[in-house]
């Protein structure tokens, strides 16, 4: 039997690729009723995975590990390095 911890990890992992998929299909449609319909439901699943993520973090059930600053702007300047597309 699943436990609450691995349900609500499913869901917002399943919340997530939705948001993804939507957001893919949004960026391929011509039409731009359909493309808003999309952005939005894309929306709606990004909010649903982080409503989630923070009942995780709040029951300990998820620990995100702090950013190093050093690897932060070793990052930052590595990117601001890059040429324009």
């Amino acid at each position: 039997m699943l436990d609450e911890r691995t349900i609500a990890i499913d869901v917002m992992t399943m919340a997530k690729y939705t948001a993804v998929l939507n957001l893919e299909s949004a960026l391929n449609m011509s039409d731009p009723q359909a493309r808003q319909a999309h952005q939005r439901m894309s929306q709606d699943d990004a909010q649903v995975a982080d409503q989630l993520h923070q009942i995780l973090v709040q029951r300990g059930w998820d620990q995100p590990l702090p950013a190093n600053p050093q690897q932060t702007l070793q990052v930052a300047q590595q990117f601001a390095a890059m040429p324009p597309a």
